[in-house]
């Protein structure tokens, strides 16, 4: 399983304190990679799970409608969110599975100030990668990927989903700027433009 919790470091406290923890997995080797706060306390986490032999697997809510609720391959990227409830327990709001038959992993996690969520990391090669929802020109070839979850009434889908344009690009960091564009930084060679 996987384990979120909040540590708080007080200025000029003389030790942490946990404010609160949390489990959340499946019964395989599950991680979590990357973590985001939002400015409501909003709480994001994307990483790896495994598929599980018996079947009992990561815990699926709200998920996207391109294969989100199943494993598609031996491992797979979560996403999930988590809020504050009144009472003070988190309550997940969704989780959602990404996938393709091959070994799926996530590099990056980013939220904007509308809560919607990238994430960047390697997929299969060929035609055995992640869905593509709205591709690059192009963007078929690369193992590397970046998408975009949209979390709206109750439902979270994916805006975008693609690779980049060559094999040999690798996507490093995301970040938006204030009119909600998507910038990424890496190597490789990308199609110029002006």
């Amino acid at each position: 399983g996987e384990i979120c919790a909040q540590v708080n470091f007080p200025p000029g406290a003389q030790s942490p304190s946990l404010g609160y923890s949390t489990l959340i997995g499946g019964y395989n080797n599950d991680a979590g990679v990357r973590i985001a706060v939002d400015t409501a306390g909003g709480i994001y986490v994307a990483g790896e799970t495994h598929k599980d032999a018996s079947g009992r697997n990561f815990p699926i809510l709200n998920p996207i409608a391109q294969n989100g609720a199943s494993h598609q391959g031996l491992s797979d990227i979560f996403v999930l969110k988590m809020v504050q409830t009144a009472s003070g327990p988190l309550a997940l709001q969704y989780s959602t599975l990404i996938g393709s038959p091959n070994f799926d992993n996530v590099s990056e996690l980013r939220v904007d100030s509308t809560g919607s969520v990238v994430i960047t990391g390697l997929t299969g090669s060929g035609t055995e990668g992640l869905p593509l929802v709205n591709p690059l020109p192009g963007g078929t070839l690369s193992v590397n990927f970046i998408a975009r979850l949209v979390f709206q009434t109750n439902q979270l889908s994916l805006a975008y989903s693609t690779r980049m344009a060559s094999p040999s690009t690798y996507v490093y960091s995301v970040d938006f700027d204030s009119s909600g564009n998507t910038w990424i930084a890496g190597g490789g060679p990308l199609p110029a433009t002006e």
